[in-house]
């Protein structure tokens, strides 16, 4: 009996003294992440907590989707954010993208939501998207980040709060005007979260958790390798008839599979007047750029593509200075020797 007790006894102080040994020390490691947080400069209204350590430490656990996740945000964010700040959304609204799909265009939960802000058919035809059987503009990076932009502007003006509109993205706005109601009409996110669905009780701290990942994970040995794309593009057309993919691409200029690859909503290469009008980006084409070409010669070509003209066939042409805008990312004051 007094062997087995002492032998239990041994157990205990091996066992106790094992996970001192390997423990990692939250506490010391939760204090780096809160010091780093601090530094964020945003818009929204960042609080640390715990649930917001724990998605941190979530995300960290999956390296490989966090790798993927990084090089998604340094290819597509250029394009989301531009989108966003058209109306006057705050630009790191752009992780809600990490949340619902990984930054994934190509995204589809089965139940209706689809592209990288999984925007069902009903909010994306109330911002003007088009589903059907030839396109689905939800899974443009673009147009569909302008829809969302559209639709977290409303909630904003709703209800007066960021982090109101970025839970009713989430849950929806009735759902939130519930909360609101049992809290006796607070409208505060932190003082109503009990009244929301569990879900939503996380989308804030695993967007918070995003967005400093998304700027400090170099601090956590994340260094993916970069991934380029050139997804810019100078203009987008407005088609009011039928429209085959090859003509617009020989008008241009531009290869058939560029115009493609920036058009990933579009299906066919021929689209039917019925779908009418078609919305259509062109692709950025450096015309003659080589490593010695200044950065003021890229923008005169931007600008002087303004005054391009178009066939009658173009109902309307709307220009977006998308190409100057991922530039600043991408070549910020560089210029090249010659080759």
């Amino acid at each position: 009996m007094q062997y087995n007790a002492l032998k239990g006894a041994i157990l205990i102080i091996v066992c106790t003294l094992f996970s001192f040994s390997i423990a990692p020390n939250t506490s010391i490691e939760g204090s780096s992440y809160q010091e780093r947080f601090k530094n964020l400069y945003t818009t929204i209204p960042l609080q640390w907590n715990t649930d917001v350590q724990k998605e941190v430490e979530q995300y960290l656990r999956y390296e490989d989707d966090l790798v993927n996740i990084i090089q998604r945000k340094d290819l597509y964010f250029p394009l989301v954010q531009s989108a966003l700040s058209k109306y006057q959304i705050p630009e790191e609204l752009a992780c809600i993208t990490i949340i619902e799909s990984k930054i994934n265009p190509d995204a589809s939960d089965g139940n209706g939501h689809v592209g990288m802000w999984q925007m069902n058919s009903t909010a994306a035809q109330m911002f003007d998207l088009k589903i059907n059987k030839i396109m689905d503009e939800r899974r443009d990076p673009y147009f569909s980040s302008e829809a969302a932009a559209q639709y977290l502007k409303y909630l904003h003006d709703r209800f007066g709060d960021w982090l109101l509109a970025i839970a009713a993205y989430n849950c929806g706005e009735g759902t939130v005007s519930a909360a609101i109601k049992k809290s006796g009409n607070v409208y505060d996110y932190w003082k109503i979260r009990k009244h929301l669905p569990s879900v939503t009780r996380q989308y804030i701290p695993k967007l918070f958790a995003a967005i400093y990942l998304t700027r400090f994970y170099h601090e956590h040995g994340i260094n993916p390798p970069m991934v380029f794309d050139n997804l810019m593009f100078d203009e987008i057309v407005t088609l009011d008839n039928e429209v085959y993919l090859s003509e617009v691409a020989a008008i241009y200029n531009v290869e058939l599979a560029d115009l493609q690859r920036i058009n990933p909503c579009i299906y066919k290469t021929f689209i039917p007047s019925e779908y009418a009008p078609i919305r259509i980006k062109i692709p950025f084409k450096p015309p003659h750029w080589n490593y010695a070409t200044p950065k003021d010669e890229v923008y005169s070509h931007i600008e002087e593509n303004l005054d391009r003209k178009l066939p009658l066939a173009f109902k309307s042409l709307e220009m977006r200075n998308i190409s100057e805008v991922a530039m600043e990312d991408y070549i910020p004051d560089m210029k090249f020797e010659n080759k």
